[in-house]
């Protein structure tokens, strides 16, 4: 077998004109799209239309474009681009906001300037796959609905539809807790068409959160079947001083247990260790260097290079104790460098031992 190790290929292209093989009609306010062409004979085509780009209205460059998302993936077979089987993704631009982005002169109520228009929450709504270039039918396609009220609801999945040769198959329905500025799903249904008249339900998948007072943490997840998993949380505050004058404390939260219900009457839990943390600050390993434009960052919890995890039947001893070493350099930060499997009765022994080495080539 013969392998292509030639790099990307990236083209800007005009509308309306040709460029690698294709010419795609002028949408009108978009300027341009892009082409990729990568080892494996594929072509990438990003922001062939307006909904599938983001724009941005400030002066004095009104429509100027700041995202291209991908409209389709081109699989050449005999380097035929006119027939090969394609996967094409649909935007919709959910809502234009008028003042993207406000600055104030003298705090709040001040002058207001730089108020822009952004076309908002492109969104994905539909993913074909199948043949674009040909009258043949596509083979199988996905209709996704979001929801359509609240702040955050504008990019919340309530829906998709997936269909083979046309034909309705099966339904995923979404549903969220009542909390408008960041929504969790709480529930995911997944129905099939019986071929007649009707959506036929299965069991709901549902899920569950607590509150920690800074955010909403997954707590618990429930199959419909009987079986469970759930999870425990433990809670850091951290007060550091950082350079504006200010004292931040940072809420960190990290999972303490996991525990697994196969709804046969069988239980294991997991519990969680965490040693030897690593704060964002000059001298330390997991210092990136780049919080000017956040200085809020320096001195925060960045994590931790030691992670234990002991594996035990419901209320029993410990059957198995794993112990992971991880990287603190900024460029690898959770790259697991060692992981140990200890002597669950006596820690002091270890059973196996598995070391990853990792290469940097990047300079700081």
């Amino acid at each position: 077998m013969t392998e292509i190790y030639a790099p990307l290929k990236i083209v800007k292209c005009g509308f309306g004109v040709s460029c690698g093989g294709f010419n795609f009609p002028d949408p009108g306010g978009v300027g341009s799209y892009w082409l990729v062409n990568t080892p494996d004979g594929n072509t990438w085509a990003f922001g062939i239309d307006g909904p599938s780009t983001r724009t941005y209205d400030l002066e004095p460059n009104p429509g100027y474009v700041g995202a291209w998302m991908l409209s389709r993936v081109y699989s050449t077979i005999r380097n035929d681009t006119q027939d090969g089987p394609t996967a094409s993704y649909v935007y919709e631009e959910g809502r234009q906001r008028d003042c993207g982005h406000t600055q104030f002169e003298g705090g709040a109520g001040g002058k207001e300037q730089g108020c822009i228009t952004i076309s908002e929450h492109n969104r994905l709504k539909r993913v074909d796959y199948g043949y674009a270039n040909s009258n043949r039918p596509n083979a199988y396609s996905i209709d996704l609905v979001y929801g359509v009220t609240g702040w955050a609801n504008a990019w919340s999945l309530t829906e998709a539809i997936f269909s083979a040769n046309g034909a309705k198959q099966r339904r995923l329905l979404v549903g969220y807790l009542t909390r408008p500025w960041a929504p969790h799903a709480d529930r995911i249904t997944m129905r099939s068409w019986n071929g007649v008249d009707a959506w036929e339900g299965l069991p709901t998948t549902s899920f569950s959160y607590v509150d920690n007072g800074n955010s909403h943490l997954f707590s618990a997840i429930d199959t419909g079947y009987g079986a469970t998993e759930q999870y425990g949380w433990t809670s850091l505050d951290h007060t550091y001083h950082y350079a504006q004058d200010r004292d931040y404390t940072q809420h960190a939260s990290f999972v303490q247990w996991r525990r697994v219900n196969d709804g046969l009457g069988n239980t294991s839990e997991d519990f969680y260790e965490y040693s030897s943390p690593c704060y964002a600050e000059p001298g330390q390993t997991c210092y990136a260097g780049h919080d000017s434009l956040f200085p809020e960052s320096r001195g925060m919890l960045a994590g931790f290079g030691v992670t234990t995890k002991r594996a035990r039947p419901y209320g029993g001893a410990d059957l198995a104790v794993v112990k992971v070493t991880q990287s603190h350099d900024w460029r690898t930060s959770g790259a697991a460098t060692e992981e140990r499997a200890l002597d669950p009765i006596n820690n002091a022994n270890v059973l196996s031992a598995k070391q990853t080495t990792i290469l940097f080539s990047a300079a700081r």
